[in-house]
């Protein structure tokens, strides 16, 4: 048995980021700063596969972690 995943991509279509005032780039990966708070909207936080690195669930989970410390 295999299970493999190929072209993972953020799923933020459809969230209305542009109207929140955060910044996206081609791929639909939200951009932020080292905290997570986004780069233009500092109260407003992603994480995990929308947020740049990784798109693993432990490393989601132990970032929104980090964010609510």
């Amino acid at each position: 048995m295999l299970l493999l995943s190929i072209g993972r991509h953020p799923n933020t279509k459809g969230l209305d980021l542009e109207k929140a005032g955060v910044t996206v780039d081609r791929r639909g990966t939200i951009q932020t700063k080292k905290n997570w708070a986004t780069e233009k909207q500092p109260h407003i936080y992603a994480v995990g596969d929308c947020a740049p690195g990784t798109m693993l669930v432990h490393k989601a989970e132990m970032e929104a972690i980090a964010v609510v410390d």
